[in-house]
Formats: structure tokens, C-alpha cells, sequence
């Protein structure tokens, strides 16, 4: 989340570009020309990926925002899935140290399920292009409604380029955002013709600056409000008991500002998950044990694809290394679980380190080696033993 006070953008003339990006999205704006700058993806087995740079027209400018596309490849039109982050306390360094491949593992859930799952770093996030345009002010008078509708304008952009894809079923349109991204999403559905099939938010609001400590509660409360009044979107609230950004009491007055309002869809308040249930979403296989099944009773009650088309592949997991400890052995399963771009190192004397969802394999390999500390060597990479 946004630190309130540490970052401020001028507010002069930002009614009247937000006004042009929602008038573009209405209207259906013309395609980008430049090409899209892709690569393959390794991904879960029966399935194709790439990492991309999107180009997208936000506010009349031309800027390419970091992507991960992931799906079935059947040569079928899929109903679209965009996955939106959050946004990190500490500012820029902190937005750009973010990768897409942190939510590989809940794009892979969603992609088994028949969607075209993809997802889309904002401005400055990653290696997104642009500037952070959804800083909600000051922590006495934040501006949250501008905010998510400026967040939300951006993921509105990578829908309209998504959509010129030949696989891309733009009549249905699935919304799934964490923290920030929940916010922004539910913002965009509640524009007047975004036509948007549903939104899974998770753990969405914005302002927490420390655990416990939301920015002007009331502001975000009415902004959520705000939304319901113009939203006919289904929207499914998910938040964990043990979230340190929004905890359930604050979760309840979100989702009862905006049904008030005439906002529609359930809340569902999930056991604790680790340490801070706010990272419910994005630690991938972890916690979709509990949130799986109220996502699929979600999405089937609402006429989207909810339930896996292809299995997972089976086979035995590869055996931890025999001088890893129980807790050792516990963090080796927990890698197995982790997204692709990942390695695990050990030292003979039991020492370990194991970094995941990172840019590259080189990046992995250094993460990894780093919390090992000395004497250590590569012993997997994404799940696959190497000695």
C-alpha cells in the first residue's frame, strides 16, 4: 500500500484526463500498432506462457506495461482473467523491485479453468513504463475514489489491448485483484459500461501505513460506498481474519458500504493464513486451499468457468536432499508449491535458501544463495533436482 503523505502528484487537471482514458474505454479505443515485446513462459505442464511488454494507450500516451499471459493452448477464444497487484508500502524502489511472476501459480489456477489468465503490472511497477499516477494524497485527506479510478483506468487500457488478441473473449471479462489491485478493480467495474463479467477482490483497499493502521478509515469506507452506487458487477469480497492491512471488522464495512449502496455480491471471511493474511492471494498455492471453493461457487453462480479442464500432472515430487532438516524439508515442500522461476540451495551442513516467482533464473539462483549464506550449492531449479 501507498505510504499517505510520502508521495503527492498534483491534482491539477487530473479530472479531465481520467475523464478522456474512461471515454476511450467506452468508445473502444483504436489498437496500439507497436508490437507486443514477448518471450515464452515456463509454465505448469499443459499449459503456454509468455512474458510480455503490452503496449497500451493510457491518458493519449503510448506506454508498455509488464505481462504474464497464461493458457490452455487449444487455439480456442477464452473468457479474459486480469490479475492485479497490490501496492507495496515504501514507495518507488518498492514498486519497482515487484514481478508479475509472485502471482504465476494463482494464474496457472484460473488458466486450468479455461480463461485466458493474465497479468498486468501498472505504471511503475516492475518493468512497466510510465509514472505512479494513483497516489490518493495525504493521509488526513486521502482521495481514494480518484485513486482506484486512476488505478483502475490503467487495467481498463490492458483490457482494451487484450481484447484484440484472436484468443481473447472480450463478452467475458473476469476482474481478480489483491490489496491495491482489488481496490482498482472494483473501481473500474463501476464505471458505466466497462462491461465487466465479475470481480474477485482480495484483500482490496488502499492507505494501510503499518499494521493496524489504515490512513482515514472513513474516506475508504465512503469510497467503497462510492463504487456501489454506480457497480452492478458481481463482486466477491475475500479477506482473511488475520489481514494486517484490512482486518475483518474492516473488511465488514467495506463490504456493507458498498452493498448499501447498491453494490452486488457476498463477502467471505476466511481463517488465518501464515503470518499476515493479506498475502492469502499472492503465496500462491498455499492459500488456495482456502480460497479455492469460494471462488468456484462465485464463479459458477455467475456463469464463468469454475472448475479445472485438465488435470495436474501427476507423479512423484522430488525427494528433498537428504541433510535438510524437518524444518528444511518442510521449506522444500513449500518451494515444490512455489511459482516457476525459482531454486533451492543447500550446504552439506544443512543450510538452505530458496527464492521463487523471480524475473529470471539467475535472479532465483542469487535469491537463494543469499539466504543460504556460505558453502552452499543449487540443488533444484523449478522443481527439478539438479544433483
Amino acid at each position: 500500500m501507498a505510504r499517505g503523505g510520502a508521495e503527492r502528484i498534483s491534482t491539477c487537471g487530473r479530472w479531465p484526463k481520467f475523464g478522456l482514458a474512461i471515454l476511450a474505454l467506452l468508445a473502444g479505443a483504436a489498437s496500439v500498432a507497436a508490437e507486443v515485446r514477448s518471450e515464452p513462459l515456463a509454465t505448469a505442464d499443459g499449459l503456454a506462457g509468455e512474458h510480455a511488454m503490452l503496449p497500451v494507450v493510457i491518458d493519449g500516451d503510448e506506454v508498455r506495461l509488464e505481462t504474464i499471459v497464461v493458457g490452455l493452448p487449444d487455439g480456442e477464444k477464452k473468457p479474459l482473467a486480469v490479475i492485479s497487484h497490490g501496492s507495496p508500502r515504501g514507495g518507488y524502489t518498492n514498486r519497482r523491485k515487484m514481478t508479475p511472476h509472485r502471482y504465476l501459480r494463482a494464474a496457472e489456477t484460473f488458466a486450468y479453468r479455461g480463461y485466458l489468465a493474465v497479468i498486468v503490472m501498472r505504471r511503475e511497477f516492475g518493468e512497466s513504463e510510465g509514472s505512479w499516477s494513483s497516489d490518493f494524497g495525504f493521509c488526513d485527506n486521502p482521495d481514494y475514489v480518484w485513486a482506484g479510478r486512476q488505478a483502475g483506468a490503467e487495467i481498463g487500457a490492458a483490457i482494451r489491448a487484450l481484447a484484440e488478441r484472436a484468443d481473447v473473449d472480450a463478452t467475458r471479462v473476469l476482474l481478480v485483484g489483491q490489496s491495491a489491485g482489488g481496490f482498482a478493480s472494483i473501481a473500474l467495474s463501476a464505471e458505466a459500461g466497462s462491461k465487466i463479467s465479475a470481480v474477485v477482490n482480495f484483500a482490496g483497499g488502499r492507505g494501510s501505513r503499518r499494521p493496524g493502521e489504515v490512513c482515514t478509515e472513513d474516506a475508504l469506507i465512503d469510497a467503497f460506498a462510492t463504487y456501489g452506487r454506480t457497480s452492478r458487477t458481481p463482486t466477491l469480497f475475500l479477506y482473511a481474519e488475520n489481514d494486517k492491512y484490512f482486518g475483518p471488522d474492516l473488511a465488514t464495512r467495506f463490504h456493507q458500504a458498498f452493498t448499501g449502496a447498491g453494490g452486488q455480491g457476498p463477502l467471505a471471511l476466511v481463517g488465518a493464513f501464515g503470518s499476515d493474511g493479506h498475502d492469502l492471494f499472492s503465496r500462491t498455492l498455499e492459500g488456495i486451499g482456502l480460497w479455492r471453493d469460494r471462488v468456484e461457487a462465485f464463479l459458477d453462480a455467475n456463469g464463468l468457468p469454475a472448475r479445472r479442464l485438465v488435470p495436474a500432472a501427476d507423479g512423484a515430487d522430488p525427494a528433498p536432499p537428504s541433510v535438510l532438516s524437518s524444518r528444511g524439508r518442510e521449506h522444500w515442500r513449500r518451494y515444490l508449491l512455489a511459482p516457476k522461476n525459482k531454486a533451492f540451495a543447500v550446504s552439506d551442513s544443512g543450510r538452505f535458501g530458496w527464492r521463487s516467482g523471480r524475473r529470471t533464473i539467475g535472479d532465483a539462483k542469487d535469491g537463494a544463495f543469499s539466504y543460504c549464506k556460505r558453502d552452499c550449492a543449487i540443488v533444484s531449479i523449478n522443481g527439478t533436482r539438479v544433483r
